[in-house]
């Protein structure tokens, strides 16, 4: 009967650790996202204004990812002025971007509200 017991005592504490280090490992490297207006852009550094007036700056590295919608752009695509979301890291103090998302072009003839020209 202890046997039992602590069989089903091991096998419960087993399933709550595979489900904890799941959920671990399914959110690591997605970092934390920060919202706002590109201030300026540079070969190492990306400032960000966000919408509570802070001003923020990111590192950028050889990994650092752009994309405009769903696909990837070179770094000269972010233009000050425009709305970004930047997926970062804390290394020793510095926040290092993983990928900064930038909003998708719109297409040829549309008026930015979903109609089209006629």
């Amino acid at each position: 009967m202890k046997q039992r017991k602590y069989t089903a005592l091991a096998s419960i504490a087993l399933t709550v650790v595979v489900v904890f280090a799941g959920a671990v490992v399914a959110h690591e490297g997605h970092g934390k996202p920060a919202m706002g207006t590109i201030a300026k852009v540079e070969e190492n550094v990306l400032t960000l204004t966000t919408e509570g007036g802070e001003t923020v700056t990111f590192a950028l590295t050889a990994e650092t990812v752009f994309k405009r919608g769903e696909q990837e752009v070179d770094r000269e695509e972010a233009r000050q002025g425009e709305r970004a979301v930047v997926r970062y890291e804390e290394h020793d103090g510095h926040k290092v971007a993983h990928e900064v998302l930038l909003p998708p072009t719109e297409a040829p003839g549309s008026h930015g509200d979903g109609s089209q020209a006629a």
